[in-house]
């Protein structure tokens, strides 16, 4: 019960949870912890009834801002407020997929492989291989590689990019307490990464597909399902012109898909040349995107900054 506390309010009862005996630190609240303890018996051992209890306290649904507590308990070791704390790795990688509307509830069976790609990253998927064993792509088509991340296969050798940038911990020794840090590779990954971006579209694509007639009920769902909150009028009006802006700048960028026409002939005459260099090969206006496809390609990259925020990322 002592790490359950942990995960929830970022600070154990016991501050020592891998030593809870006399080389310990002693509990700050020892009757809470006993009374935890038979909690969970009568429960009939039930982590799901003791999570719901917990995130049901007044303690955890404290504000995590009050002046009096931090004055008179800086460490926050009494739980006079809530701790903020940001989302560990596999909780951000299924909160992203939960709200662009791609998370696969599937429960039970067999894990799902990771495989490294070209680029070095590690990605839920088969590896496809050739004669020689070595690996010439990772196949995501299946459904499964979207399950939830207590699912995938953890490799020592290679864990999974999107959970080792947020600090999964390491599997060869036992895990105390997870290292919660804040470094400039996990940023880099939320603006570059392909799982992030192609996320970012999914939820835009979600919004758009709920509310097609209405930009600004896109926008305000795109908000609650990653801020937890309407926007003001303010943002909506600032998300709205950069929005704007970005479709603008979509639809002269991102051509759309070729579209057969008998109309256009192409005649290929044969020339002898006398030099090695291959001859230049003819080229083609690309045609213009349509306002759909610039307005997903927008709304994505304003859906990938909301990812990114605090608030998407922190329990406060």
């Amino acid at each position: 019960m002592n790490r359950v506390w942990m995960h929830h309010f970022g600070r154990g009862i016991v501050n020592t949870p891998g030593d809870l005996g006399m080389l310990g630190e002693r509990p700050s609240h020892p009757e809470l912890l006993d009374y935890l303890a038979g909690r969970f018996v009568e429960a009939g051992w039930s982590l799901k009834t003791m999570h719901r209890e917990m995130m049901l306290s007044r303690t955890y649904r404290q504000s995590a801002r009050n002046d009096e507590a931090q004055a008179v308990d800086p460490d926050n070791a009494l739980f006079s407020r809530y701790r903020i704390r940001r989302l560990d790795a596999e909780t951000i990688r299924d909160a992203m997929l939960a709200v662009s509307g791609k998370l696969n509830p599937e429960m039970f069976g067999e894990p799902v492989t990771v495989g490294k790609t070209g680029d070095g990253r590690m990605i839920p998927g088969v590896e496809i291989r050739n004669r020689n064993r070595d690996v010439i792509k990772v196949d995501t088509s299946s459904p499964a590689v979207y399950r939830r991340s207590v699912y995938l296969q953890q490799r020592r050798s290679g864990p999974a990019t999107a959970l080792a940038t947020f600090d999964l911990p390491n599997m060869d020794p036992n895990c105390e307490r997870r290292d919660l840090t804040t470094v400039a590779p996990q940023s880099l990954f939320l603006m570059n990464d392909e799982f992030v971006i192609e996320r970012a579209k999914d939820l835009a694509a979600r919004v758009i597909r709920e509310h097609p007639a209405d930009a600004d009920a896109q926008v305000r769902a795109a908000w609650i399902l990653t801020q937890g909150r309407e926007p003001s009028a303010k943002e909506l009006a600032d998300f709205n012109r950069l929005l704007a802006e970005q479709v603008e700048h979509f639809a002269k960028l991102k051509p759309a898909k070729p579209v057969a026409d008998a109309s256009l002939k192409i005649k290929v005459v044969k020339v002898k040349s006398t030099s090695k260099k291959a001859p230049p090969q003819p080229t083609f206006p690309a045609p213009a995107a349509t306002t759909q496809d610039a307005r997903i390609e927008a709304l994505g990259s304003l859906c990938q900054v909301l990812l990114a925020t605090n608030r998407f990322l922190h329990v406060d």
